[in-house]
C-alpha cells in the first residue's frame, strides 16, 4: 500500500515517509549528484582537451580563448562542487572496495582546482606561459576523472 501526500510520499511496505526529489525514476540524490558531477566534470574535461590543443598549436605567449577558460574553470568547480555534495550520501561500492574513490577523486580534482588556479594567476601576472603547472593541473584532473568514473561504473 502507499499513497501520494502533499508534501511528500508514504510506502506502508517502507514504513517510512520521503519527502519529495529523495527519488528520482528509482534513482537516488546521492547516485544522481554522482552523475551531475560526472557530467560536468567530463565538459571540463573536453574543453580543457580544446585549450591544450590550442597551447600546443601557439608558439608566442597569447592568452587562450577566456570565454573556452572560463566555461572549463566554472564546469570543474561545479563538477568538484557536485561531487562533495554527493559524498554525503549512503557509502558506495563498499562490497567492491572502490569506497575510498570517491573521496580519492574529490582530493585529486580539488588539487587539479588549485594548479588551475596557479595557471591563471602566472597568466595574468607574469605574462608568461606556466607550462610546468599547465602540465600538473592536467595530471592531477585526469586521475581524479579516471577514478571518478570507476567509482561511479563500477
Amino acid at each position: 500500500m502507499s499513497f501520494t501526500a502533499t508534501a511528500g510520499t508514504y510506502s506502508a511496505q517502507a514504513g517510512a515517509f520521503a519527502p519529495w526529489g529523495s527519488q528520482i525514476s528509482g534513482v537516488g540524490r546521492a547516485t544522481l549528484m554522482l552523475i551531475v558531477a560526472f557530467v560536468m566534470l567530463a565538459a571540463a574535461v573536453g574543453l580543457g582537451t580544446a585549450l591544450a590543443v590550442i597551447y600546443l598549436h601557439s608558439a608566442a605567449v597569447s592568452a587562450p580563448p577566456w570565454r573556452v577558460s572560463v566555461l572549463h574553470g566554472f564546469a570543474g568547480l561545479g563538477g568538484l562542487c557536485s561531487l562533495v555534495l554527493s559524498l554525503r550520501g549512503p557509502p558506495r561500492g563498499v562490497e567492491l572496495g572502490v569506497a575510498s574513490f570517491g573521496a580519492i577523486a574529490a582530493v585529486l580534482i580539488s588539487l587539479a582546482a588549485l594548479a588551475g588556479l596557479g595557471v591563471l594567476l602566472t597568466h595574468r601576472l607574469k605574462r608568461r606561459r606556466a607550462g610546468t603547472l599547465i602540465g600538473l593541473h592536467a595530471t592531477l584532473a585526469v586521475s581524479g576523472f579516471a577514478i571518478l568514473a570507476a567509482y561511479l561504473l563500477v
